[in-house]
């Protein structure tokens, strides 16, 4: 009798045993899942913030034309992800006040790209500002400035 109760206790033992690893692998995996998925959309953002930083400076009108179409481009083949849509806040001349073009909340505003390219003056240099995110870090504006020390708040729309 008595050694049977301790073969009871052994395989009680080894159950928990078992228990226990099964548990502690199942943790690691989901938890590897979770911080693979985290690490995954933090790449994402980076790759496309580093699209976007590439022009972050001085560059010179025909430059700033080339950066606004690239928005046009990046607004029809992303219609569908309001997460990859930019929003412009521009000021084309001196005296003009800045136009802030929502791409987020009107869907793709295209035409107002369009208008803000035959707006910008191919000869003179302006200065782009980029605007994140405060919750992902990614880019969701692109300021462009008339003036390199004009100051100007703005903050897209993260609809």
């Amino acid at each position: 009798m008595q050694h049977s109760f301790k073969l009871i206790y052994v395989f009680v033992i080894l159950f928990v045993i078992i228990v226990i690893v099964s548990m502690g692998m199942y943790i690691m995996k989901t938890t590897g899942e979770f911080t693979d998925k985290a690490n995954l959309q933090l790449g994402e953002n980076s790759e496309f913030n580093a699209e976007w930083q590439a022009y972050k400076g001085k560059q010179k009108g025909s430059n700033v034309k080339i950066i606004i179409q690239k928005l046009i481009h990046n607004a029809q083949e992303n219609g569908d992800k309001p997460e990859t849509l930019l929003d412009i806040a521009y000021k084309a001349h001196a005296t003009d006040e800045f136009t802030i073009i929502n791409s987020t909340k009107k869907l793709n505003n295209i035409d107002d790209m369009q208008s803000a390219i035959s707006d910008i003056d191919a000869k003179h240099f302006y200065t782009i500002d980029l605007v994140y995110s405060e919750k992902t870090k990614q880019v969701t504006g692109i300021l462009i400035k008339y003036a390199e020390k004009e100051k100007f708040e703005f903050t897209p729309d993260e609809s």
